[in-house]
């Protein structure tokens, strides 16, 4: 079983590092709110996909497979989050800045929940369930006892804890932050856009799944 978890965490390490909205998110909170935020976003990230991991465990995807519209209603609710997080920054981006207002920003936001949005934006994925589901239909052995599913919701939790600390670490960095200042606004829109592609992505998904079962 071992092995198992070998596996089931090389291919979920290589889900992690590929760039999606968790990393737009962390990297942008880090830029503008410090290390300390991005890392709450981490952990909130990290609560959020270890839920999904325990969900495609128990085998929510049956769910799903027999009540398509709890998918769809999911996957619109969702869609309709990320359009809200994609406006709010295209709008900011258009708010004059400078350092003193930055800084005064920074000050304001440092109580505020960035656990609350790491762990929003991640479970406004439903996807990330169907991949996690794919991923220990292909690895787990039949009938694979209840109690592996808890260090498996470990392991992938620490797993997003881990690369997306490095991240916030990264981009937290003050060299990093000045230079993100000066590309502020592109950066806003550009993650504002990528929030509302996604959007689009997973209400065109819920769109296909629905004339799926038209058919």
């Amino acid at each position: 079983m071992l092995q198992v978890l070998m596996t089931i965490g090389w291919m979920w390490g290589i889900g992690v590092i590929v760039p999606g909205m968790d990393f737009v998110l962390i990297s942008r909170i880090s830029f503008l709110h410090g290390r300390k935020a991005a890392i709450l976003a981490t952990f909130g990230d990290a609560a959020a996909i270890t839920l999904w991991s325990g969900a495609a465990f128990a085998g929510i995807q049956t769910i799903f497979d027999h009540a398509p519209k709890l998918y769809q209603i999911l996957q619109i609710v969702g869609a309709l989050y990320l359009v809200f997080l994609g406006v709010r920054l295209v709008w900011q981006s258009f708010k004059p800045f400078s350092s003193e207002i930055l800084a005064q920003e920074a000050k304001t936001n440092q109580n505020k929940g960035f656990f609350l949005t790491g762990f929003l934006v991640t479970l406004a994925n439903p996807e990330a369930v169907l991949w996690l589901a794919a991923i220990f239909a292909a690895t787990l052995p039949a009938h694979t006892a209840w109690g592996w599913g808890l260090p498996i919701m470990v392991m992938i939790g620490a797993m997003e804890i881990i690369w997306y600390s490095l991240v916030a670490c990264l981009f937290g960095h003050p060299l990093v932050s000045e230079k993100f200042n000066r590309w502020r606004r592109w950066a806003d829109v550009i993650s504002g856009l990528i929030f509302m592609l996604l959007a689009v992505q997973i209400a065109l998904g819920s769109s296909l799944l629905s004339a799926f079962h038209l058919l």
